[in-house]
This record gives C-alpha cells, structure tokens and sequence, in this order.
C-alpha cells in the first residue's frame, strides 16, 4: 500500500511537472492578467488582444467620469520574445516551490506606453484642468456678534498631478479598468476639518478669552473693554494657534491716550484778577504708558 501511494504521488508529480512546464504556473500574473495554465502563445493572444481594447475609467469626486483608451496612449504589448521569455525564467523555479514562493509569478514589464502620448493626454483631462475647479479649504473659526463660529470645512476637486499621473500609469500597467481618484488620494483633501480636537479646543479657548471685561474708571465715568472689543484683536493662524493682533490693541491703547492724556496740555487757568489764560507745559497730568498698557 505505502508502495502503491508513493507510485501515485510520484506519478501526480511527474505529470505535474511535464504539464507545467511549457505552460505558467497556477497564479501567475503578467500586468495585472490572469494566465495560469497557459501556454506562452495563448498568454501572448490573451494580452495583445486586451491591449487592444483597453479602455480605463476614471471616477472623480462629483460623478465626474473620464476614459483613457490604450489607443491614445501608445499602449502595447513587448512582442520581443513575448510570453516565452516569461516562461523560459520561470522555469528556472520549480513548479511546486511557486505554489509557496509568489515572486516567481508577478511580471510586471510585458506591456508599456508612449511616455509622450501619455503625458498628452493627461494634460487634456478635466480633472486637470484648474478651470472652475474648487479650492480645498480647512475649516476655520470666524468671529461675529455671537461669538466664534465653525465654518465647515470645503472638500474640493483640484487633483495633486503628481499622485494622479503615479496611478494612472499604474493602473494601466496593471490591466485595471476604472481608477477611483478618492480612494487613490488624488485630491488635495482639507487637513483641518470640523470634527477635529484642535479647532474645538481653538474654540472653547477664545470663548474664554470673550468672556473678559476690563473697566477703566476715570473721573466723570468709565471706558468698559469686553467682548466687542477683544474679538477684533483675536486673530487665528493657519495652524488654529490663538493670535493676539498688538497693532490693533497698541491702536486701542493710543485711542486712549489721546482722549485721556493730560500731561502737558493747554489748560485754562483762572488768576487773581477773574481772567482766564492758557497755560502748557509743565509736569501736571496724567499721561497713559501706551507700551506698558
């Protein structure tokens, strides 16, 4: 019996190896297609006549559909040895170890492009072109008499060039036929949106800084700093880092200082004899330290 099994198994494997080797192992792909248990001439049939048809979608973001076909980029298949050479190295591996070892069955370099053709007819897409596109924004406090508020943040469809070109080269050396720009990162994405911690933070920090209210008392009444004041000073970066702007403060405090000044004023001055003069100068008053203050 142990006899009899290991003639079986020697026989599977014999006739395993002699069926294997004038056609590719099981998994093996060239650019993306499938040719398992094919000859090198059927895989050659398969892959120039896919070239030939090829046709790649592109979806972008507001059901924007594009097509790129194989025709307008110069897309071929290397008929230079074709499939053959392909299989001439794979045989250098056993066909059992490619059950285990998957290097041997990815070949990647049996079709190519025009690079010219190529970079034409990217430039013609309407996912490139920047006309009427809608710039990308974050999302961004803004200030009004209620208080700050959120403003969503703007998903727009200007493409990044570079990532695009990358994946549609990709793509079409890998036989895909449609080429999802979200899924792909093709679009410049906003990197602060409305849900994130740091602009909440942002938020509850200058609401706190609006709850202030600094009362300058002077004789005869009082100059009440608060919320309609400080939320023309609070500025926030591109980073949502809390600005405070001290050209509009130190213009503030100037204000101050020139209603409030009295030092070295013009005063009218009563004598001994009822008349009134004008008087300056001096060291009498009161003068506001607008860089202290």
């Amino acid at each position: 019996i142990a006899l009899f099994i290991l003639l079986c198994v020697l026989l599977v494997s014999w006739v395993f190896h002699i069926f294997f080797q004038t056609r590719f192992y099981l998994g093996t792909v060239i650019n993306g297609v499938n040719v398992s248990g094919k000859t090198p001439q059927e895989a050659d049939e398969l892959l120039t006549r896919l070239t030939a048809s090829y046709a790649l979608e592109l979806n972008g973001r507001g059901g924007v559909k594009e097509q790129i076909k194989g025709s307008e980029i110069g897309l071929k298949f290397r008929a230079e040895g074709g499939s053959q050479s392909f299989k001439k190295k794979q045989n250098e591996t056993s066909s059992f170890i490619s059950l285990f070892n998957h290097k041997a069955l990815k070949i990647s370099d049996a079709l190519t492009y025009d690079e010219n053709m190529f970079k034409a007819r990217f430039a013609m897409l309407r996912c490139v072109d920047i006309t009427n596109k809608t710039e990308t924004k974050n999302a961004a406090l803004v200030y009004s008499e209620d208080g700050y508020k959120i403003v969503m943040e703007i998903y727009g469809d200007k493409v990044e060039n570079d990532i695009l070109y990358s994946s549609i080269g990709e793509a079409v050396l890998n036989n895909k036929t449609k080429l999802d720009l979200e899924e792909t990162k093709c679009y410049q994405d906003p990197t602060i949106t409305a849900d994130s911690q740091k602009i909440k933070d942002t938020k509850s920090m200058l609401d706190k800084y609006l709850t202030a209210e600094i009362t300058y008392a002077y004789t005869g009444g009082s100059e009440v700093v608060d919320a309609a004041e400080i939320g023309n000073w609070i500025e926030v970066d591109n980073e949502l880092d809390v600005i405070f702007n001290s050209e509009k403060i130190r213009n503030y405090v100037k204000k101050l200082a020139f209603y409030y000044n009295t030092y070295g004023k013009v005063r009218d001055f009563v004598t001994s004899t009822g008349t009134v003069i004008k008087i300056g100068g001096g060291d009498y008053g009161w003068k506001v330290d607008v860089n202290g203050e």
